[in-house]
């Protein structure tokens, strides 16, 4: 049997916290399938192609996994299309996040710090 794990029941309200048992695939190396709550009930589900993570389900909500296979990027949306994540990579699989740094509030002082024109 595989070890217990403790999670909050509702991630966005961190009541009490629930056990569940990961269920393991001896086909697909172990990876965990479905997730159980002490009382047996169903709590969360994973799809796999291959060994990469397709889609999980949670309840009534489906997170979908797009990852691209050249560059390894990863953009993450639910069934009605909406994006809920995103990595981009480098070459080396460094998430470079999704947004341009210069364009940060404090870009501008930086700059002016450094005494460039």
């Amino acid at each position: 049997m595989s070890r217990s794990s403790y999670v909050h029941n509702n991630p966005y309200y961190p009541g009490p916290l629930v056990t569940t048992y990961p269920i393991h695939s001896s086909v697909l190396g172990g990876a965990v399938i479905t997730e159980l709550t002490e009382t047996g009930g169903r709590r969360a589900g994973y799809v796999y192609a291959g060994s990469a993570l397709l889609a999980s389900e949670q309840g009534a909500l489906v997170k979908w996994q797009h990852r691209n296979p050249v560059t390894g990027s990863l953009r993450q949306t639910r069934a009605d299309t909406s994006e809920t994540g995103r990595e981009e990579l480098d070459p080396e699989g460094v998430n470079l996040g999704t947004s341009d740094p210069a364009l940060a509030e404090d870009a501008g002082a930086r700059f002016a710090a450094t005494g460039r024109d």
